[in-house]
């Protein structure tokens, strides 16, 4: 699963909109629309932002890993 995917669960999953994750993140709607899209990717910082929000790795952000370490399957 690419970053993009894993985004779009990880923000559903915590019933976001693009928005919303983005005024958390003090960016605009379209960088979110674009990570989602695949057509750009988050600096650093923003990927340590998104990694404490969503309580997972930086690891499994970026990684082809299907599941979070410790994630229990649906």
């Amino acid at each position: 699963m690419e970053f993009s995917e894993k985004l779009i669960q990880l923000r559903r999953k915590q019933g976001m909109s693009q928005e919303q994750l983005a005024d958390r993140l003090g960016i605009t709607r379209q960088s979110v629309s674009k990570w989602e899209s695949g057509s750009a990717a988050p600096e650093l910082s923003k990927l340590i932002t998104l990694s404490e929000m969503f309580q997972v790795s930086i690891d499994y952000l970026v990684k082809d890993a299907e599941e979070p370490k410790g994630a229990e399957k649906e």
